[in-house]
């Protein structure tokens, strides 16, 4: 096998299990190697350090498929995705109802740049490394021999399809996926648009977070921002909220929080569904003065890059601060940012700033992460971008 070769010192990160080499690392190339191929990563010396999916294309030139000198063939990533699916049925018995899960976590199950989400009998994947890509056929054989889906569809990462220059596109695969697919999660029920919708549909990385949104929402006005489809407010409703306001851009989200308020049995006269941006809206909540017991902010990742993390602070800053002053005495602020690159300790710095700035004291309840499903390696901190928390504002 072709050899990557590391500069003198460079192999630290590698001896420490971390899944990634930069470009700025090496120091011999492989001669002769396409984007995806499979390449031995060795230090300075010549000692073997990992096998890895070589993209010249990508800053991250290596991406590590095992640290060990495995044959990387069908029956190794049959057992990878076994683990998995093992971890998934052990992790079942947390919401017995649900039957949506992320099945597949990128680095966090060992596979990197596959993703895999189950809806129903459904299946969503998604390749954001080209390593992966490149074994597409192989890999959706091994799934339909184990899971037998109805369908599968793979869902574009268009920004991962530009970093690792590889085609990135909607395309259905095996089956027809349904335009709408109902699920149950925490006992409500829910519409997922796949071919059309955010990520892959629906937010799995916030079943749990969801889920203890809805059990303090019991007599309180909600707020809940970038919305989506609905489902914190959704829960919040059926967890006994008073009323909840749902704000978001788009349209078909919207149309789809009205359908799941039918969904669900759920009164009409307790919503209001909003289809406006959310900081002009806030701003005419404020000229308002309207106050609500309990605000949901969980924007998009406004940091996609390092480069944008400046502006990502003072956007997180603006929502917090405005939420600080929505919310009556005793009120609940559930604010989340799923950029990685705003590390919790940054976050919880913002909720400070945000905090002093619109002079309430706040405490912290809880801190949210993504649920179980979505694992993240020990070696992998970048994998760990889901955080938020649960504030009590006096």
């Amino acid at each position: 096998m072709n050899k990557l070769v590391l500069k003198p010192g460079r192999e630290k990160s590698l001896l420490n299990r971390h899944p990634w080499v930069f470009s700025g690392a090496v120091e011999r190339l492989p001669e002769g190697m396409g984007n995806g191929e499979l390449v031995t990563v060795v230090d300075s010396q010549g000692a073997f350090l990992a096998r890895a999916f070589f993209n010249l294309s990508s800053q991250i030139i290596a991406r590590v498929i095992s640290f060990q000198e495995d044959e990387i063939d069908e029956a190794f990533f049959r057992r990878r995705i076994e683990t998995a699916l093992a971890l998934r049925r052990e992790l079942a018995h947390l919401d017995p109802g649900a039957d949506a899960w992320r099945l597949i976590n990128g680095e966090g199950d060992l596979l990197p740049g596959l993703y895999l989400d189950r809806y129903r009998d459904h299946l969503v994947i998604r390749f954001t490394c080209a390593g992966m890509k490149l074994r597409q056929e192989l890999i959706l054989g091994l799934l339909r021999d184990r899971l037998q889906p109805e369908s599968i569809f793979e869902s574009a990462d268009r920004r991962a399809g530009g970093l690792e220059n590889m085609e990135a596109r909607n395309l259905q695969i095996v089956g027809r996926t349904p335009e709408l697919i109902e699920i149950v999660e925490n006992g409500l029920r829910f519409l997922v648009d796949v071919r059309n919708g955010q990520k892959t549909g629906f937010y799995l990385d916030q079943k749990f977070n969801r889920g203890k949104v809805s059990a303090l929402a019991g007599g309180r006005d909600v707020l809940d921002l970038f919305c989506y489809s609905g489902s914190f407010g959704i829960g919040a409703l059926a967890g006994g909220a008073k009323k909840a306001v749902f704000v978001d851009s788009s349209r078909p989200a919207c149309a789809l929080i009205r359908r799941h308020l039918a969904l669900n049995r759920l009164e009409e006269t307790r919503a209001e569904v909003v289809n406006s941006n959310v900081f002009r809206y806030l701003a005419r909540l404020e000229k308002e003065n309207r106050k609500f017991d309990l605000i949901v902010v969980d924007p998009p990742a406004f940091a996609t890059m390092k480069k944008d993390l400046t502006r990502a602070a003072r956007a997180y800053l603006f929502l917090n601060q405005t939420a600080f002053r929505l919310l009556r005495e005793g009120g609940l602020l559930a604010t989340f940012s799923c950029s990685h690159h705003v590390g919790a300790k940054l976050f919880d710095q913002i909720a400070w700033e945000a905090a002093l700035q619109a002079e309430r004291s706040a405490r912290v309840l809880f801190r949210f992460h993504h649920c179980p499903d979505h694992p993240v390696s020990v070696y992998h901190p970048e994998g760990d971008y889901l955080k938020g928390l649960l504030l009590r504002v006096d």
